[in-house]
C-alpha cells in the first residue's frame, strides 16, 4: 500500500461510501473502496462493470434481507443459497414463456383452435 492510498480512501470516503453496497460500507471505508476499486480497476469495459456492480448489490442486499450484517459473517452456504434462489426465479419466466409459445402454434388463434 502506498503513503497516499490512506490519504486518497480518506478524502473520497463519503463519495465511495454512497456508491457501495450498505453491508459493504457498513465494514468501514477500507471496504468501500476496495468495492469500487475492484469494480474500476479490475473491469474495463462499462457495460459489464454495470452488471457485475448491480449483481454483487443485489447479492449484498440479499444478504442484508437474511440478517447479515457483516462481510466477515459471509458463508458458502449463503452464496449456494443466492445462486439456488436466483436460478429458480430467473428460470420460471423462461419456462413459462416457452410453454406459452408451444400453446399457440402459427396460424392459430385460440389454444387448439385451427386456423
Amino acid at each position: 500500500m502506498s503513503d497516499t492510498e490512506p490519504r486518497v480512501e480518506k478524502l473520497l470516503a463519503p463519495l465511495i461510501a454512497s456508491h457501495a453496497p450498505a453491508l459493504v460500507a457498513a465494514s468501514g471505508a477500507r471496504a468501500s473502496y476496495r468495492f469500487l476499486e475492484f469494480f474500476t480497476a479490475q473491469i474495463r469495459n462499462p457495460h459489464t462493470r454495470r452488471a457485475y456492480v448491480r449483481a454483487a448489490t443485489e447479492f449484498f442486499d440479499w444478504l442484508q434481507a437474511k440478517g447479515v450484517t457483516q462481510l466477515a459473517a459471509i458463508e458458502s452456504v449463503h452464496v449456494a443459497t443466492y445462486i439456488e434462489q436466483l436460478s429458480r426465479a430467473r428460470s420460471a419466466p423462461r419456462r413459462d414463456r416457452h410453454a406459452r409459445r408451444g400453446l399457440l402454434r402459427p396460424g392459430q388463434t385460440r389454444v387448439g383452435a385451427p386456423a
